[in-house]
């Protein structure tokens, strides 16, 4: 995505971060999806699920262009985005009907379970709710 590449530019004289992003074409089916530095990126679908790689370094770093990826999407697909302030997630944590709750309760369940305690934290989990 080129909003990455825009913001790892503003950011160049700050600390830096980290980034993610989905973008959902729903009457085309389709999901483009980008990453830079350490931020988790998940699609569960029918109780699998699918890690996104990422491209190791952040934005407002040396410049970087993120890992990109598109795929076909399902109705009732659900995406999860987190950051390191979450522990890795392990699905075998989690029992196999959570993922079937609301995107929002899926969030509050997944920052109260597995925040580190240091750090800040974030959570985006999106469903798939239009046919495809």
């Amino acid at each position: 995505f080129e909003t990455i590449s825009h913001a790892s530019q503003r950011l160049q004289s700050c600390r830096g971060g980290v980034a993610a992003m989905i973008s959902l074409d729903v009457e085309k089916g389709a999901l483009h999806y980008a990453g830079l530095g350490n931020i988790s990126t998940l699609r569960v679908r029918d109780d699998k699920t699918k890690r996104f790689p990422v491209r190791d370094g952040q934005i407002g770093g040396p410049p970087r262009r993120a890992y990109e990826e598109r795929l076909e999407l399902e109705t009732r697909d659900l995406f999860i985005l987190h950051s390191d302030g979450l522990t890795t997630l392990r699905m075998a944590d989690l029992k196999s009907g959570f993922f079937r709750r609301s995107p929002l309760l899926i969030a509050g369940v997944l920052l109260h379970r597995f925040f580190r305690g240091r750090d800040d934290a974030s959570v985006v989990v999106v469903r798939v709710t239009e046919e495809v």
